[in-house]
């Protein structure tokens, strides 16, 4: 029970710290590049003495690092125009990429759950990309941000499930070390290119953010040797977005639209169903 509720804090607190970050006026960018270096430099000391990977295990991960580092930046453009609990949520619907190409490539079974949750995901995207602001459109952060940031989230999550089918376990920590690793460079051009700035509170955040990616999953793969994946699964990303939400809320003062408020109730609901028995 300790290593899950582990879990959970671990997976809530990527969005918060990065939040965090951004209320303390940190440059996201540079907090992002920060934190694929320390996150880097911890697999590199854990496979420093490990044989070397499959050849089909590097070219997952340096497309996985393509993948999270474009994730990341539009992560930080939904949050700086919808918040957080906006952001946690898109990124929890993530979730129906492997669970989709399971079905149709992979051959895994669905059940009635799932599919209901599914169909859930498809409901709550466009609910959680309408802008407050134009409560009857798309403008703003908009359809197309949302939807870019769901697809490549939905891609790192593809990632991870294509090398459970494609590469053997022990290379799973030189999969994360080529991701962490690529991720690096494309984050350190986009911060070339965009914002080219630094400052203390920058390595602050961004270590706090690398230290969180690594101990996240760690944590969640640790709890599944003493809970199912149909326990470990829905209850972490629930627990996880409901902990976003709670802490936006009240600290932040984040407010939803009423479009938002439905679509974060049946995002809830579509996580849940979607993982289950996982």
């Amino acid at each position: 029970m300790i290593t899950l509720i582990l879990a959970i804090l671990g997976s809530a607190s990527f969005g918060l710290i990065v939040k965090a970050a951004h209320r303390r006026g940190c440059n996201l960018l540079a907090v992002g590049l920060i934190n694929y270096v320390v996150a880097a430099a911890i697999y590199g000391i854990i496979t420093i003495d490990l044989p070397p990977a499959e050849s089909i295990t590097a070219s997952l991960g340096h497309a996985g690092g393509l993948f999270f580092a474009t994730a990341f930046f539009l992560l930080t453009r939904v949050l700086r125009t919808r918040g957080i609990s906006i952001s946690a949520a898109i990124l929890q619907l993530t979730v129906l990429f492997p669970v989709t190409v399971g079905i149709f490539v992979w051959g895994e079974q669905v059940n009635w759950v799932q599919m209901v949750g599914i169909l859930l995901s498809l409901l709550a995207l466009p609910l959680l990309s309408i802008d407050p602001t134009y409560p009857f459109s798309l403008k703003g952060a908009g359809l197309r941000l949302t939807c870019g940031l769901l697809v490549a989230g939905g891609c790192c999550q593809l990632t991870m499930h294509s090398f459970h089918y494609l590469s053997v376990p022990v290379d799973r920590s030189h999969l994360f070390l080529y991701i962490f690793g690529t991720a690096v460079f494309f984050s350190a051009l986009s911060w070339v290119l965009v914002e080219r700035k630094m400052c203390w509170r920058d390595l602050f955040y961004g270590s706090a953010l690398g230290v969180s990616n690594c101990l996240g999953g760690y944590m969640l793969i640790t709890s599944m040797q003493t809970l199912p994946g149909m326990v470990v699964f829905p209850v972490t990303s629930a627990a996880a977005l409901l902990l976003t939400m709670m802490v936006a809320w009240h600290y932040w003062d984040e407010r939803l639209g009423r479009y938002a408020r439905f679509g974060m109730i049946v995002t809830l609901c579509a996580v849940v169903c979607v993982n289950f028995a996982r």
